[in-house]
């Protein structure tokens, strides 16, 4: 209702822009209407000052002058909601206060305007605008040891989204937490949550150091916990946004249990994440519905399905008005699994399409990920039913979404999954090579994904008993997974076709899998720092036997 009101805001406002030549007083009854709503309302600061703007531009005899133009401008930038016109405002903003101390562009807080543009820079994804503005920042004289914290804080996310290099992202982040490090204020104090926090998911989910993520965590949290307990003089919001600011940091404490499969304490922290969700006037919808999410996964992996939907279905509660997200559709998967660990089909599949239905509001990069993993969840559900007629449907469906060389792969490689079950190999062959060739456009030849492929082809081959070619590309695909370091993969995809063989009974190409086999086993136990004496004699044993089999 919201969001409906404040369109109808800015169409009254759009109305009043047309009309202002002609009809300056129709106008500014229009525009003072709005006002009156947007005050009741409190909405978006940012028509705050497009009102207060038309106003002085229509000949208003209301008196506004540059200070309140100013205030509305920076206003409009705390809850910035169109980066395009964040840009225009901030832009405007710094103008007028150059204008107001005549000319000199390096007035009292001009590092804290040029961090708000960086930001809208970054929000546009013009990433060396960014880069620019961040280096006159950290270069200047004047600017506060706050201003270059949240500047190195942009840093740090920009690296991890522009270059994917999170050893650079942490040295930048590191420098965030010398320079704050021995400031005390409220400020200060709220730039090392976020720091610490951001250290510790870095420690956490790319290098694995959980327990100096802990430690960073248990620092932040202490923060947390003495500014509410201490300060009597937050407002109410300051201290929604701190409890937000807590629950987050519990969040992600229950991750690092969740990866360790410390369920128990997991389902202990997540609890307190939940209660400050609960009890916090000062909501955040998404990040409230993404812990009822992680403890929809918990009861997942335990098995406990009804738990795990009842959290799902409160999440997806939150999320309403929020479909478009990607956030939606995770949940929607996450729910699908739990109904399908129940049985119950019909309902998962029916999450599984509101997903699907959502799925063009993301980015192109989005779209290829979510799209891949719905497909694998409509595919396992319907072979799970044996219902093959309806997988053929879905594939007619993702494909209407888009003829991309990546749409065409991951159809294709899951066509070959479903032909698989159903043991229809002579059009696996047909269709592998263009499986293969895409696979090697998209990921390159020595991939995971050009392996998968392969051994599906190879698997193919020898249940044909073209057995020569089939050994080719099963071989093909073990040097690329063991050059990957997927051995265990290389085992699994051996451990296959020697059962292939021994139903077809050809011992000779038995001795020749068995060896191939011993070699991975071999190989893989090297890896885990064990000895594999009695898997490796067992093996031994089964090739003298396929050995004499083949003579006789």
């Amino acid at each position: 209702k919201e969001i409906q009101e404040q369109i109808r805001i800015q169409k009254m406002i759009k109305f009043g822009q047309i009309l202002r030549f002609t009809f300056k007083q129709q106008t500014l009854n229009k525009l003072k209407a709005s006002n009156q709503i947007l005050s009741k309302n409190n909405l978006s600061q940012n028509i705050n000052y497009n009102f207060i703007k038309i106003l002085k531009d229509s000949g208003s005899k209301e008196i506004v002058d540059q200070d309140k133009l100013i205030q509305a401008l920076e206003e409009s930038l705390v809850s910035m909601s169109d980066p395009q016109q964040g840009l225009e405002n901030v832009n405007n903003l710094m103008k007028m206060k150059s204008q107001k101390y005549n000319g000199n562009t390096q007035y009292s807080n001009y590092e804290q305007d040029l961090f708000t543009k960086a930001n809208v820079f970054y929000s546009l994804k013009q990433f060396d605008d960014c880069k620019k503005i961040i280096q006159e920042i950290m270069d200047s004289q004047t600017a506060t040891k706050e201003v270059k914290t949240r500047t190195l804080i942009l840093k740090s996310s920009l690296i991890q989204f522009e270059e994917n290099n999170y050893e650079k992202s942490l040295i930048v982040a590191k420098q965030a937490e010398q320079i704050i490090e021995s400031e005390n204020n409220s400020i200060a104090k709220e730039l090392k949550v976020i720091i610490y926090h951001m250290i510790a998911e870095m420690q956490a989910q790319i290098f694995q150091n959980k327990n100096i993520a802990q430690v960073y965590l248990e620092k932040a949290i202490q923060i947390i916990n003495d500014e509410i307990e201490n300060n009597y003089l937050l407002s109410d919001k300051a201290k929604g946004q701190y409890m937000q600011r807590l629950a987050n940091c519990y969040d992600s404490v229950a991750e690092i249990y969740h990866q360790e499969d410390k369920y128990d304490e997991c389902k202990q922290i997540m609890g307190k994440c939940i209660e400050l969700w609960k009890s916090n006037s000062y909501k955040q919808p998404l990040q409230y519905s993404n812990s009822l999410l992680r403890q929809g996964k918990i009861s997942t992996d335990r098995g406990e399905y009804t738990q795990a939907v009842e959290k799902f279905s409160r999440a997806i509660k939150l999320m309403q008005g929020y479909e478009n997200t990607d956030q939606f559709i995770v949940l929607c998967i996450n729910t699908s699994k739990a109904y399908s660990g129940l049985e119950k089909y019909d309902k998962s599949l029916d999450v599984l399409k509101q997903a699907l239905e959502q799925i063009h509001h993301l980015n192109k990069l989005q779209q290829n990920y979510y799209t891949n993993q719905l497909l694998e969840e409509f595919v396992d559900l319907y072979l799970k039913q044996g219902k093959f007629d309806e997988v053929s449907e879905i594939f007619v469906s993702f494909k209407k979404l888009g003829d991309s060389d990546y749409m065409k792969y991951i159809i294709l490689k899951q066509e070959i999954i479903v032909l698989l079950c159903q043991e229809k190999y002579q059009e696996i062959d047909s269709v592998s090579s263009v499986a293969f060739d895409l696979a090697k456009q998209l990921y390159g030849e020595n991939s995971k994904e050009s392996a998968e492929i392969l051994s599906s082809w190879g698997i193919s081959l020898i249940y044909l008993n073209q057995l020569e070619e089939g050994f080719k590309q099963i071989q093909y695909s073990a040097n690329i997974l063991q050059d990957i370091g997927s051995i265990d993969e290389v085992q699994e995809i051996w451990n296959q076709v020697v059962s292939i063989l021994e139903q077809q009974q050809n011992s000779k190409y038995i001795v020749k899998a068995l060896g191939f086999l011993r070699r991975a086993i071999q190989l893989y136990v090297e890896k885990q720092g064990g000895e594999a004496g009695i898997i490796i004699d067992y093996i031994d044993k089964r090739i003298q036997q396929a050995k004499q089999q083949a003579q006789q």
